[in-house]
Parts: C-alpha cells; sequence; structure tokens
C-alpha cells in the first residue's frame, strides 16, 4: 500500500495535475502511521514495537493513543511561518506499555516542488504578496535573508523508543520519496539524535558532576564556618576598616579564613566610597548597558527559534529605529571603553605614586579576580546543568553546551577560547572576556611604556589605534563577509555555528578600537588630574548632547543601509563602517567620561553614580556569566512555539535580569570577593 504524507498547506505548493486524483487536501494520511507501517524499518525490535503500536491504536489502546496523539498530524499556520509544529512532548515520553516506550522526535522536513507552478512570480524582497499569487511564492526561500524560512518544517513525531534515529531515517527516505513523486514535491527529511528524547535515560552520575557537588559543598561549608567565626571573634566596632582583611595582625591562614566571611563579603559589596566623578559615573552605564545586552540575548531567542507566527519577524528590519536592537552588540563595546579606562587610569596613578609596578603580577592578580567564579560556571555548564530539565531542545542546546565545555573548558581557563577550538566555543558570550584579558595584557605593557617611555609608549599608542582600525577593514574587504553580525537565523540561533561569529566577530584584534579609545581617556584624566579646567555648563551640555547622544545613535542607526537585503553589496562600503563603527560608538562613551570629568554636566555624574547603581554595578560581571543559564534553559525545555510580541520580550528579560543579578550576588558572596579577598592577603595588598 502506498504510504503518503500530510504536509497540509506546504504541500500544497505544486497542485496535483489534474487526472492525478483526489487533492492535496483531501483525507490525508498521517506521519506516525507512515512511518510505524513502513516496509523500510530494519527487522527487530523497532519494526515489531511499531506494528504493535498500530495494533494497539486500532484497538483504541491508551498508551497507543497517547503517542498518536503526542505526535503532529495537521500542521497549522506554516504560510504565516509558524514552521515549529512541535505535537505534545511530555505526553509522549510518559507513554508506555511493557517494552514499548515513547520516543518523541523533531524531524526537520525541507520541500520544494519538482516542476514550476506556472504562475506569475512575485518580487523576492516584497513582504506583503498579492492574495492571488501561487502559495509556492510565500513559502519558498529567497534572496531576502530577512524573511523568515518557511520552507523547511520541523514536525513532532512519537514512536517507540528502540527505533533509533537512523532506523527513522530510513524509513523516512523512501516514504517521502513516494509521497512526493505523488505530490509533485521533492520531499527530505533529517533526523537527529539530538533531536530525539526518551525519559529515563539519564546516565549514572559522573565523576565530574560529584566534583561539582564537592566543590559547592566545600564553599558552603568555608561560608559557613568563616562567617561563624568572625561573628564570634570580630564583632563590629563602628570602624570603617574594623572589617578589612589586613586591618590589623592575624596569621595568613586567619586571614584566608575570613576571606570567605559572608559579612565581610557585603561589606565590600555595600561599599559606595566615593573615588572619582568619572570613574564613579561609569557605574550606571555598566547596569544599564548589562540589562540591554541581556534584552538582546533575549532577543536572539526569537530569531530561528520556534514562533507561531513570523509577520513581526518578517518585518523587523525595515524600521529604522529598530536599529537600536538589531546593531546592539555595540553595546558590548562600551565595556571595553571601561575596562581600558580603568586599567589606564589606575596603573598610571599606582606607576606614580610607587615608581613601578609588576606587570606581570597585575596581570596574575587580574586572572585570580576573575577566574574562579567563572570556571566554576564552565564546570556547571560542563556537568550537572544537563540534568536540570529536559524537553523537546534540551539534548540540542544545553547537551551541545554540555559537550563543548567538556572538551574545551581550558581554552576557558587560558583565555583563548575566541582564537582556539572557536568550533566547540563553551558559554558563548565568554568570547568577550579572553578577549578584554588579552587586550589587558597588551595595555599593562603599553601603559607602563607610556609612563616610562612616553616618546615610545605614544608611538605605539598611535600604532596600535590604527591598526585596531585598519585590521577589521581588511577582514571584511577581503572576505566580503558582512560589517556587523546582523541578528539573522543563521547567526543566532547557534552563534557558535556562524562563520561570523567565530571568525570576525570573537577576535581581538577586530574587537581592540574601543579599548585603545578607553586608554586614552584613562591618560588624558591621569595627565589633568590635578587641573581646575572645566567647560562651561552650556557647552558641557552642547557637547554631550552631540557627542554622547547624537554620535552615540548616529553610529547604531548608520548600520540600516546595511538592513535592505535589495541593496547591491559594497565590499568597500561594509568594510569602512566594520573599521569606524565601532571607533563611532566608542568615541561616544569616551565623550560622556571626558565631559563628567571637565564639563559640568552634573545632572548626568548624579544620576549614574547614583549608590544603588554603584553596588548593582558590581554584580554585572556575575550578571554577564550567569543570564544565558536562564535562556538556554528556557529554550531547551520550550514545548510549544512562543508568541512573538515585545511585551513577551520585555517580560522575559524582566525574570532574566532578576535571576541574573539575584545569582550573581550570591555568587559575589561565595566565590568572587572572597577570592579577591585572598588575592589581598596571598599577594600582601591592602
Amino acid at each position: 500500500m502506498q504510504r503518503r504524507l500530510v504536509l497540509l498547506l506546504a504541500l500544497g505548493a505544486a497542485t496535483p495535475a489534474r487526472g492525478e486524483g483526489e487533492a492535496w487536501f483531501e483525507s490525508p494520511p498521517v506521519l506516525p502511521a507512515v512511518v510505524a507501517s513502513s516496509d523500510h524499518l530494519p527487522q527487530g525490535l523497532c519494526r515489531n514495537h511499531s506494528r504493535e503500536f498500530l495494533r494497539q491504536l486500532r484497538n483504541y489502546t491508551l498508551w497507543a493513543v497517547q503517542m498518536f496523539d503526542a505526535s503532529t498530524k495537521v500542521p497549522e499556520g506554516v504560510v504565516a511561518g509558524a514552521t515549529y509544529q512541535m505535537g505534545h512532548f511530555d505526553e509522549c515520553v510518559r507513554a508506555s506499555w511493557g517494552e514499548v516506550r515513547g520516543q518523541y522526535c523533531l524531524l526537520e522536513l525541507s520541500y520544494r516542488p519538482l516542476r514550476p507552478h506556472g504562475g506569475q512570480a512575485a518580487d523576492p524582497y516584497l513582504k506583503d504578496l498579492p492574495p492571488q499569487l501561487h502559495v509556492w511564492e510565500k513559502l519558498k526561500r529567497t534572496r531576502d535573508y530577512t524573511k523568515v524560512a518557511r520552507d523547511e518544517l520541523h514536525w513532532a513525531l512519537c514512536l517507540p523508543a528502540s527505533c533509533a534515529a537512523e532506523d527513522i531515517q530510513a524509513a523516512l527516505d523512501r516514504e517521502l520519496q513516494v509521497a512526493g513523486e505523488r505530490l509533485g514535491l521533492q520531499l527530505s527529511a533529517r533526523v537527529s539524535p539530538r533531536l530525539c528524547s526518551v525519559a529515563g535515560r539519564d546516565p549514572p552520575y559522573s565523576p565530574g558532576e560529584i566534583t561539582f557537588v564537592c566543590v559547592i559543598g566545600t564553599l558552603l561549608l568555608l561560608l559557613v564556618s568563616s562567617t561563624w567565626y568572625d561573628l564570634k571573634n570580630y564583632p563590629a566596632d563602628g570602624s570603617k576598616d574594623s572589617l578589612d582583611i589586613g586591618a590589623g595582625e592575624g596569621s595568613l591562614l586567619k586571614n584566608a579564613l575570613l576571606s570567605f566571611s559572608a559579612r565581610r563579603s557585603l561589606k565590600s559589596v555595600l561599599n559606595t566610597r566615593v573615588s572619582h566623578p568619572a570613574t564613579d559615573a561609569s557605574n550606571g552605564p555598566r547596569f544599564l548597558f548589562m540589562v540591554l545586552i541581556i534584552f538582546g540575548h533575549r532577543m536572539t531567542m526569537f530569531v530561528g527559534h520556534p514562533l507561531d507566527d513570523a509577520y513581526i519577524l518578517d518585518r523587523i528590519f525595515l524600521t529604522v529605529s529598530n536599529g537600536f536592537i538589531l546593531n546592539g552588540t555595540l553595546l558590548v563595546d562600551s565595556y571595553l571603553v571601561i575596562s581600558g579606562l580603568l586599567l589606564s587610569y589606575h596603573l598610571l596613578i599606582e606607576l606614580d605614586g610607587h615608581k613601578g609596578t609588576n606587570l606581570a603580577l597585575a596581570l596574575l592578580i587580574r586572572y585570580v579576580r576573575l577566574t574562579p567564579v567563572y570556571m566554576l560556571i564552565v564546570f556547571f555548564h560542563a556537568t550537572v546543568f544537563h540534568r536540570m530539565g529536559s524537553g523537546p531542545f534540551w539534548e540540542e542546546v544545553v547537551g551541545t553546551d554540555r559537550d563543548r565545555c567538556r572538551e574545551n573548558w581550558w581554552t576557558n581557563l587560558l583565555h583563548v577560547n575566541n582564537y582556539v577550538h572557536t568550533e566547540g566555543m563553551c558559554m558563548f558570550q565568554s568570547w568577550y572576556l579572553s578577549c578584554d584579558f588579552q587586550l589587558c595584557a597588551v595595555a599593562l605593557v603599553l601603559v607602563y611604556s607610556l609612563w616610562r617611555w612616553p616618546w615610545l609608549g605614544y608611538s605605539a599608542l598611535a600604532l596600535l589605534c590604527a591598526a585596531s582600525a585598519v585590521v577589521p577593514f581588511l577582514a571584511v574587504l577581503l572576505t566580503r563577509a558582512d560589517p556587523f553580525l546582523v541578528p539573522i537565523a543563521q547567526h543566532v540561533r547557534d552563534p557558535v555555528d556562524s562563520w561570523y561569529f567565530r571568525n570576525i566577530y570573537i577576535k581581538t584584534h577586530n574587537r581592540a578600537a574601543p579599548y585603545f579609545i578607553g586608554v586614552i581617556v584613562g591618560l588624558i584624566m591621569f595627565k589633568m588630574r590635578s587641573s581646575k579646567f572645566k567647560l562651561g555648563k552650556v557647552t558641557s551640555h552642547a557637547l554631550f548632547a552631540l557627542l554622547v547622544w547624537t554620535l552615540g545613535t548616529a553610529t547604531m542607526l548608520a548600520a540600516f543601509v546595511f538592513f535592505d537585503p535589495a541593496r547591491p553589496y559594497s565590499a568597500v562600503e561594509a568594510a569602512l563602517y566594520a573599521s569606524l563603527h565601532r571607533v563611532g560608538f566608542g568615541a561616544a562613551i569616551a565623550s560622556y567620561f571626558l565631559l563628567i570629568a571637565f564639563g559640568q554636566c552634573g545632572v548626568y555624574q548624579r544620576v549614574f553614580s547614583w549608590k544603588p547603581f554603584t553596588v548593582l554595578s558590581r554584580l554585572t560581571y556575575g550578571a554577564y556569566l550567569v543570564h544565558t543559564l536562564a535562556q538556554l534553559y528556557d529554550h531547551g525545555s520550550l514545548r510549544a512555539p512562543r508568541p512573538t510580541a515585545f511585551f513577551s520580550v520585555a517580560w522575559m528579560t524582566m525574570s532574566d535580569c532578576t535571576f541574573a543579578f539575584v545569582t550573581a550576588f550570591f555568587l559575589l558572596i561565595l566565590v568572587e570577593a572572597p577570592f579577591r579577598a585572598m588575592e589581598k592577603v596571598v599577594f600582601g595588598r591592602k
């Protein structure tokens, strides 16, 4: 008996010729029965269980009907862009009887007509097609990369767990060929083992997972015992330094133990003492930009992932103001400017006060401050995170991340993962940490040269600034790449799989310009630290509006010219923007700090130096490390397509931020602050 496959409206892309029998929408068979009854299933348990499933289905047996009910039979909304037909995951994996257990697989089915439909062709860049056109004009993939593809469906299928992915693939290959010939379509399917799930197949706990639990237990034990010892022996006496490590005499072991005191860590977190008007005014932007980065990463969960309607995404590139979202990766550059500024300014202060410093020790101290909490999160990704949920995409999303972290954790440890094994990067956002650390190593030598040998330092600074603009220009020009990471499905569904992300976006030599701009700002602030120079109030606010708001906004929105897929590509134009847009945005951030330091922008200084911002800014590092955990968990456990609405994104961003900053607070108390205090104990720093 010839098997047929239901593809509903998608299969209507090619209308059967007159005389070929019933129309494509009449009495269609369903996919679970097509595969279960296929003669191309291998002999053995898979075929036997599939036949038993069909027999019990005819008898209305509960477990068989549950498996059938959990599969997609008739898809909905394909033309609207609802290409994920996800069935019912939990009903499938809970269904069982004897040796037969339900297995949920999310197939990837591609289709296209075998013959042209003969109707009028549509403009490939037109979003709203005339209703009289053939449906294939809406469904087909075109040169418009901003359009959500509708020629590939993801289809839920519930079959016996004894059928391996390759068994299902073998049956589908033949059955789709038969169905395609009848319907005038070329049909193909891919069955990925990572998109097939069976309940109760978790392996026993690994040594790595046990070790992670022991590490957390040890840290908690240190936290409790240190806090108890601190409270018992060092009651607060009101002195501002009474809780500082090293404030009094004590053994190395005792001070090391006290480093883990929650009371002392909390004191360091809540400290809001004033340092410098400009550096204090970095606290507000650090917090607000982190919220926007979390929002941007949440937005990527809506691009290339299950949606119930693609109408908004199809048109998001048409509005200029959306450039704030679509070119939002520029926000990361603000942290590079701040990092370069703080390193330059504070290192020059130290060099001037102590007439020298140990650069290797300075780099080691930065490594010790940043790495412990970072590697704890990497350890979590590689071990127990995978055991915390399930879902149609769990193995593909969380399982893939687990495997990458298990294989390449050492590249994170050495801060080289933006150059080494980038195709298996653990924690896609961790590229920034490597980039920042590498630039810190360069900047330490550069700033020392500026202090010790000014002529050499200024020459090196000029050369590095020029190179940081020329190198991304050449990278884009020679590869004919996009000028920035365009947030389309192939770039953001899994950033690590994106060629642009791996080869251009995360490379330090393409991201260096904002950092060196920050170094220049720190140098200017150091040179003028004793100066009484102040711009007038009107001039200050006029320059703030021009250099901060206007330049920053123009730099982000200028990307709009590249959002038009019908516009001819110019490699020179793309290379120029790739070279200059980070310089422009970095200059806008630099102008903010210079105007705070040497202008009369008191309102901005007061707002962004607000004491709650000071506290929250200390949590941004931890929030950056952990916020993707909530997003990966959410995507991996997703059971149904999402509604596409800005309010939905905003609501989920608020939950992401709450999770990220609350978790960051506990990590700061448990790991980050103790290891910073330990660093002071070990290296004898106050």
